[in-house]
């Protein structure tokens, strides 16, 4: 039997190891990057043919716009039916459906457009749809950042609009549409995100700074969120 003395400190020394246990455990687990994506991100972008969608390859360089949103229709068909759009494996389809992009907002093939025909792209295939515009607390961009991070975690794609002027991430000396689909932070450091953002020019995948990406887009910092209802 122990002494009662011996049970004292016993119990002393077993409060001390699972106090100190439990704050290991917490710094353990307590996660120091956040990832804000649509929910099946990682599997579209294995499955879902994504370098057809680029305005080099069907021969449109001023369809940025019209591509950007296609892509984005083409991740919410493979959310709804577990299988990418049927145009996007080839190349000839995929420039079709740009042609018809342009007929259904009622302007010439192969220019630049905005966000306003843009959204109706949207609006026509039935997704939510919207322009949000905040200048306040620029040029942190931190309601228009907050803002795409919510609408990631609803399945609602942001597309932005680069400047063709100073633009680290902007080469093609145009305005051009991008599409972000995942920000990923840093918890320990709210000034360190990371963009990830599909590229409508060649069809891939790339990623940006906090400081390159809001230092590239138009001044008004204003987007456009498409995705699901």
């Amino acid at each position: 039997m122990f002494s009662t003395k011996l049970k004292t400190l016993l119990v002393i020394f077993l409060t001390a190891f699972l106090s100190i246990n439990n704050a290991f455990a917490e710094k353990v687990v307590k996660p120091t990057i956040t990832f804000y994506m649509p929910k099946k991100i990682n599997q579209f972008l294995s499955r879902g043919n994504i370098s057809n969608y680029s305005e080099t390859r069907v021969g449109y360089n001023n369809s940025c716009g019209p591509m950007s949103m296609l892509f984005i229709h083409n991740y919410i068909t493979y959310i709804k039916e577990g299988k990418p759009d049927q145009l996007s494996g080839n190349i000839h389809n995929v420039k079709a459906a740009i042609e018809r992009q342009y007929k259904a907002i009622g302007i010439r093939n192969n220019i630049l457009t905005q966000y306003s025909e843009l959204r109706q792209l949207g609006v026509n295939w039935g997704f939510y749809s919207k322009v949000f515009s905040d200048k306040s607390g620029f040029p942190n961009a931190r309601n228009v950042v907050e803002h795409i991070k919510n609408g990631l975690e609803l399945d609602r794609m942001t597309v932005v609009n680069l400047k063709k002027e100073g633009a680290v991430l902007n080469p093609y000396k145009m305005e051009h549409f991008i599409v972000i689909i995942k920000i990923t932070a840093n918890n320990r450091n709210p000034n360190d995100l990371t963009f990830t953002y599909f590229d409508p020019w060649d069809g891939r995948i790339k990623n940006a700074s906090f400081k390159d990406m809001t230092s590239s887009w138009i001044g008004s910092h204003s987007v456009l969120q498409v995705g699901v209802r």
